[in-house]
């Protein structure tokens, strides 16, 4: 019976295999490997405890409450020092353990898979389904740095096929791939903020966090379009977890176009299971911003996370609240999302508590701005860019992204993913694309 379980899921398998594979090659020890197998072992376990509970009432408890208590989990581990601060910086790299990489992805999908499940296990599809729980946690796509997918992928894996005799959906994982590629290491890996990171003047500080916000936009993004080409390859629809989030002209429509899948999953394992909770508009809406700080906080432990959460509350409260239903220039709302871009991306980069404070007082000292220069901005240029072309790729690629948007109403960036286009981006990666050894969100 196991014996024909192993040979039907034969595909699964070898995902599975190769996503082990991954984790091993990635933190150099077979112990990140166990963990991984026992948070399975783990999650099946409690999974089928979750269906023999025949009281409603604490199953709705444990639908509730399970994904919370896995981020409060992943925010010790943050606040522990057991995972990297994802401020994307070089300080410290050296004493970060790669034990737990990949973590901060597959233990919310436990979470999620228990959560989600409502039917009881038999001895007839046991099998079945534990291989598909362990694909889900491991899938090699999404395992180090997401997209966040919820359990509904599952159903996807018997449509899983290594046959790549489909032109058609060759060609479509290509021109991902390619893009992917070329964010990546031809603009990413040439973006080195982190050399600016000490300075504390206004446009040292502002450079800095411009720089960096530049960075993990094409850093994840690219990553995040390479696994959607990949996965796409053997026939599996991971969601497009970016959509020229530079185009927004709000912060509501910026969190629907950058890091799809967390805002989706917090919104339905936080948001909308607790929302019934609040009565009036502005208690819901308060609760609704008190998640950018569980957001934040899952990105590190550290006190300019929790600030950089607090940020975002507060400028999303104050949106729905004040200028939602307001008519807002087009220049403003660009203008507005600019700096908040900037800013925020200020007080997630710095764990130094003392250099954020002393970054965010200068700007209120005229003394500060003695050295606004175009002499200074270019030797800040200069340190936070490999190359000087790398600045004018990002301006090009982002304006390209504008024209795609606002003109032809094109979304999923179509511009770049045409034939010619896809071609031309693959081969200018493959003569002068550069391999930082970054992997962002990975948090290695």
């Amino acid at each position: 019976m196991v014996s024909d379980n192993i040979v039907k899921n034969y595909k699964k398998l070898t995902l599975i295999i190769l996503g082990l594979l991954l984790l091993f090659l990635v933190s150099k020890t077979i112990i990140s490997v166990y963990i991984v197998i026992f948070i399975t072992f783990l999650t099946f376990f409690l999974s089928d405890q979750k269906c023999k509970i025949e009281d409603i009432h604490k199953i709705k408890k444990i639908e509730r409450y399970i994904v919370p208590f896995a981020f409060l989990i992943l925010v010790l581990f943050n606040i522990f020092g057991l995972v990297k601060t994802l401020t994307g910086t070089i300080e410290n790299k050296d004493s970060i353990s790669l034990l737990f990489v990949g973590v901060t992805f597959y233990a919310l999908s436990a979470g999620a898979y228990i959560s989600d499940i409502k039917n009881r296990y038999t001895r007839d599809n046991y099998v079945d389904e534990f291989i598909d729980l362990f694909l889900y946690l491991i899938l090699p796509f999404k395992l180090l740095a997401g997209p966040l997918e919820n359990p509904q992928m599952i159903k996807q894996f018997n449509d899983i096929s290594f046959s790549f005799k489909s032109t058609a959906r060759f060609l479509y994982s290509f021109s991902w791939i390619s893009l992917g590629l070329f964010m990546k290491f031809c603009i990413a890996s040439r973006l080195t903020p982190s050399e600016l990171l000490h300075f504390t003047d206004p446009l040292g500080s502002f450079i800095c966090a411009f720089i960096f916000e530049l960075k993990f936009y094409f850093d994840f993004a690219g990553y995040s379009f390479i696994a959607f080409g990949l996965a796409k390859l053997i026939n599996l629809k991971l969601t497009l977890n970016f959509n020229h989030p530079f185009t927004a002209r709000n912060v509501v429509e910026f969190w629907h176009k950058w890091h799809i899948t967390l805002g989706k999953f917090l919104q339905k394992y936080i948001l909308y299971k607790n929302l019934y909770l609040f009565n009036s508009r502005i208690s819901k809406a308060i609760f609704a911003s008190t998640i950018f700080i569980i957001s934040a906080m899952w990105h590190g432990g550290t006190i300019n996370y929790f600030f950089w959460g607090l940020f975002h509350g507060l400028v999303y409260l104050f949106y729905i609240q004040k200028f939602k239903h307001l008519k807002i220039p087009r220049f403003l709302g660009y203008l507005s999302m600019f700096l908040f871009f900037v800013f925020g991306r200020m007080i997630a980069i710095d764990i130094n508590s003392g250099r954020l404070i002393e970054k965010w007082v200068n700007y209120f000292n005229i003394n500060s701005y003695s050295e606004f220069t175009l002499v200074n901005l270019n030797e800040l240029l200069s340190l936070g860019l490999s190359t000087g072309s790398t600045l004018y790729m990002c301006m090009i690629f982002i304006f390209a992204e504008f024209w795609q948007v606002k003109f032809y109403n094109r979304t999923s960036y179509h511009l770049f993913r045409k034939p010619i286009a896809s071609v031309f981006l693959f081969l200018i990666t493959i003569l002068f694309g550069f391999n930082s050894m970054e992997l962002l969100y990975a948090r290695i």
